[in-house]
């Protein structure tokens, strides 16, 4: 009776041991055979896509591999100490309540801005942070490579794009030129592609990046004589939405923020939107004051942080209630 009750503990104390190595071995041929299938249907896809130019190619958008699909839990970065960021649009307003959110973080900041930044300098450089401001015309090319180029070579790194250019305009449809329809693609939405296509390859080389793109509420609320203006704001939901599709696997997030009129400042009107206008736009919102820049950076900052990483392809709207999706 000793004797069998010792052997039975004896094969309680092993039991339990093999059958977990058991589940971990059926996982492992699991993963590893649907590894050999994803290989398969990828090369059969890189033989007939047009577009596969080489192997690297091949081997970054198609294939995977087992640890790839195991969900690995890591400790979350704090703060954003060491991390650089570029705000475009940064000179005034909103972009430059965004510089001091993300100095207060701990970021470094490189202003890019085709207007006079030194207030926003002064600002940032006062909160204690390392400071770059460059003079940037977000719709030339050449002008965002050079922006690009210049933050590498000073810094390294690119980690955070905050794209804060755009242009508000109000024209009802029937009196609207082809020539206003195309400034305003190009300043709100076209401007976005040329700094994201510059600073996109920085942050797939170090494995991290935040793209952040700023926009309207007018897309959810369907505003008169803002077609254009909608229009391009729409865009800029639509082009983050494929873009984290795409970049996500490199541990890049792109998001929109849509943000309220009264959120945005005019330096033409003593860089205040006018008490009129308030006084329509206030009523409609659920919270009763005015947007304020401080309120959308402290959510820039939020997207911005290691932490959010799970958030992609987002669109939040910030305009204290005034439109709801």
């Amino acid at each position: 009776m000793i004797l069998g009750n010792a052997s039975a503990n004896i094969v309680k104390v092993y039991d339990f041991p093999i059958a977990i190595m058991r589940q971990y071995a059926e996982r492992f041929f699991t993963l590893f055979f649907l590894n050999i299938h994803l290989y398969l249907q990828s090369w059969h896809k890189c033989l007939s896509a047009a577009n596969v130019r080489s192997w690297n190619y091949f081997h970054e958008t198609f294939c995977f591999s087992p640890i790839s699909l195991i969900m690995q839990i890591h400790e979350f970065e704090r703060g954003l100490q060491g991390r650089v960021a570029i705000i475009t649009g940064a000179a005034v307003g909103n972009g430059r309540a965004f510089c001091e959110r993300l100095a207060e973080e701990g970021a470094i900041i490189v202003i890019a801005d085709i207007a006079d930044a030194s207030e926003t300098v002064k600002a940032a450089e006062a909160i204690g942070a390392r400071v770059l401001s460059l003079k940037v015309d977000a719709t030339n090319p050449q002008d965002v490579q050079q922006m690009a180029q210049t933050v590498l070579k000073e810094f390294g790194r690119i980690d955070i794009l905050v794209h804060n250019v755009g242009k508000y305009e109000e024209e009802p449809f029937e009196l609207l030129s082809f020539d206003q329809w195309r400034q305003m693609l190009d300043l709100n939405l076209n401007s976005l592609f040329l700094t994201t296509k510059a600073v996109l390859p920085a942050m797939k080389e170090k494995g991290f990046g935040r793209i952040i793109a700023l926009s309207s509420d007018t897309v959810w609320l369907g505003t008169p004589y803002l077609t254009h203006y909608v229009t391009a704001k729409m865009g800029v939901i639509g082009f983050v939405r494929s873009l984290a599709s795409e970049v996500g696997k490199y541990g890049i997030t792109a998001n929109a923020i849509t943000v309220g009129l009264t959120a945005i400042q005019r330096p033409e009107q003593g860089g205040r939107v006018s008490s009129s206008i308030l006084e329509h736009i206030l009523p409609t919102q659920s919270v009763q004051r005015g947007d304020e820049p401080h309120d959308i950076a402290n959510v820039v900052t939020f997207l911005a942080l290691p932490a959010s990483g799970i958030i992609n392809g987002q669109t939040l709207n910030v305009d204290g209630g005034v439109a709801r999706h």
